[in-house]
């Protein structure tokens, strides 16, 4: 039994990376819900946690050697679910301010919605992959930077509406203005990493048919 697991004298922490990430998905429905409440602090405050969380897990990962397939999987599953949460909980709460413009809003829900079509299209091609194909695509770092560019998009949108709650407009519309420009970055972002993943599809799918 110890000679499959790499860490001498830390066995209790075998799963330690497995729940972390773990513990994001968890936080997930108190940002979601401290969001619909209207309590911007306290949900950026959750959120910022849970943003730490994907980095800690990884560096616990490598450090204690703990890399898996399935915290693989995990990882950006746990990443989808914070990321697709927030994003439908701020179509649901976006229209409400009196500084969302019709123009702003019509912007801002084509732009969650291009993202959550983009999380369930990734989810479908991978589940595919692993379950009937035995394949699993390791997130490349273009997906990784559009991960990133995502996450800095959600923390304008808190920085955005605090400023607007707390009557600093002019620093609310620097931070929709910012954010307008980062969905720029994230969809172009998107994009190039989507035409990428379909070559990486299209390689496998190849390779499978001339075994057969």
């Amino acid at each position: 039994m110890s000679e499959s697991i790499p860490y001498k004298g830390l066995k209790m922490f075998h799963y330690l990376a497995i729940c972390i990430t773990s513990l994001r998905i968890l936080l997930t429905p108190l940002v979601v819900y401290f969001f619909i409440e209207k309590l911007w602090f306290q949900s950026l405050a959750v959120f910022l946690v849970a943003f730490l969380t994907d980095l800690l897990d990884g560096f616990v990962a490598r450090t204690l050697k703990q890399e898996s397939r399935f915290g693989q999987i995990l990882d950006p599953i746990a990443d989808k679910i914070l990321l697709t949460s927030t994003m439908i909980a701020l179509i649901y709460v976006f229209p409400t301010f009196f500084w969302a413009s019709p123009g702003w809003t019509w912007w801002h829900q084509c732009f969650c919605c291009f993202l959550l079509i983009k999380e369930f299209v990734l989810l479908g091609v991978g589940f595919f992959l692993v379950r009937y194909k035995s394949f699993f695509i390791a997130p490349s770092r273009l997906s990784r930077v559009a991960s990133i560019f995502e996450i800095i998009s959600v923390i304008m949108m808190f920085l955005m509406i605090i400023c607007g709650e707390l009557g600093r407009n002019d620093a609310a519309y620097f931070w929709l203005l910012a954010y307008f420009i980062m969905t720029i970055c994230l969809i172009v972002s998107v994009l190039l990493s989507g035409w990428l993943l379909m070559r990486y599809v299209s390689i496998i799918f190849k390779l499978i048919y001339k075994k057969k």
